[in-house]
């Protein structure tokens, strides 16, 4: 009589746990389910010109006031000149397709004067919002040193071909460390660049690194991303 009920259990069991396909890093960043799209509402959307561009990248709420992202979503590598600030947008809170938060930045910090290098440790900057994320809306994730954290990290961002869902790793494996950068094996496309690698540390989520470039699709190393210095995160500390 318990043996339909134990298989029916059985097979329910099997459809929450992730496949290989989806939890394979040489795939494609795979679209958060919608319970999990709700997880995020810190990990937001950089846009540059107007809200609903094209030009996408992701970027991290790290305080109520400050976002972490790439430096070439936000400026030209070769000149170091950053956009105007009014022309950066920063959306947060994605669910259903639809942000719960928008402002414009107020200003925007590279780490370094003049021109920068893509795909480096140079290549990470602040953008300070024009309006506070509520914190109905959002909490922080705090900056975490790498030094403090081992892998498995998991990266979740915004691509440009589906601009309005998360999609993510959930296991990225640390396969290079050198220069104030790491390496993961896990695939990135257009549009994650920005977007945290993440270590689950004392039962919350913290950022390691920024997204910064693709690099390419052979293991053991996908993707390149710069770990915020310990000038940022002391400051970014003061204000958590």
């Amino acid at each position: 009589m318990y043996v339909p009920f134990v298989k029916l259990l059985a097979v329910f069991v099997l459809t929450l746990m992730p496949s290989a396909a989806l939890s394979d890093p040489a795939r494609a960043p795979h679209p958060l389910s919608g319970w999990e799209q709700d997880d995020w509402p810190a990990i937001g959307r950089v846009t540059r010109g107007a809200a609903d561009t094209e030009s996408v990248c992701s970027g991290t709420l790290v305080t109520p006031e400050f976002v972490l992202t790439a430096a070439h979503c936000v400026a030209a590598n070769k000149t170091g000149q950053t956009m105007l600030p009014e022309n950066v947008h920063f959306t947060a809170g994605w669910l259903n397709g639809e942000p719960a938060f928008h402002s414009r930045a107020a200003e925007v910090y590279l780490m370094v004067f003049g021109p920068f290098t893509k795909a480096s440790a140079q290549d990470i900057a602040l953008i300070q919002l024009a309006t506070p994320v509520p914190a109905e809306v959002a909490k922080p994730l705090r900056i975490i040193p790498l030094s403090d954290v081992k892998s498995p990290f998991r990266i979740i961002g915004f691509s440009r071909n589906k601009p309005t869902v998360l999609s993510g790793h959930p296991y990225c494996n640390l396969t290079l460390e050198r220069d104030g950068i790491i390496g993961t094996d896990c695939r990135v496309v257009s549009g994650n660049s920005g977007a945290p690698v993440l270590a689950f540390v004392d039962g919350e989520w913290r950022v390691v690194a920024v997204v910064n470039a693709s690099a390419g699709n052979e293991a053991p190393l996908r993707s390149i991303a710069a770990v915020p210095s310990g000038t940022i995160a002391e400051e970014i500390s003061k204000t958590q």
